[in-house]
């Protein structure tokens, strides 16, 4: 009896803990909100098109360019989402400024250690 009790308790602490951040994923809102996206946009659908994605994406770029005619869009990717832009934008890109795009704080979201080496 003591057993399945203790079994109990933890099943219900787990459910406890787990339940909230299921549900803090799939209500959250994203700063890429208004980009479109090729295929599911939502928590936990989107890594399906995560997996469509691997598997095929010069597919899934073809398609995302035709059907947005060169404006943003974004793909999921098993841990974060890619923005793809087209060449209209690169003078946005060029204008910006190190606090609107930090190439510093890109490499930091994506965890990349980056080595420089002395030049000699």
């Amino acid at each position: 009896m003591t057993d399945i009790s203790l079994t109990n308790h933890v099943l219900a602490a787990a459910t406890c803990i787990t339940a909230p951040i299921v549900a803090l994923e799939l209500f959250k809102s994203s700063n890429l909100d208004h980009i479109p996206s090729m295929g599911y946009s939502y928590w936990p659908a989107s890594y399906i098109s995560a997996f469509k994605y691997m598997s095929n994406a010069a597919q899934i770029l073809q398609e995302g360019y035709v059907k947005y005619k060169g404006s943003p869009l974004q793909i999921p990717t098993l841990n974060r989402w890619v923005v793809v832009i087209g060449c209209q934008n690169l003078e946005d890109i060029k204008k910006a400024t190190d606090d609107e795009l930090s190439l510093v704080e890109a490499v930091n979201d994506a965890g990349v250690l980056v080595f420089r080496s002395k030049r000699r």
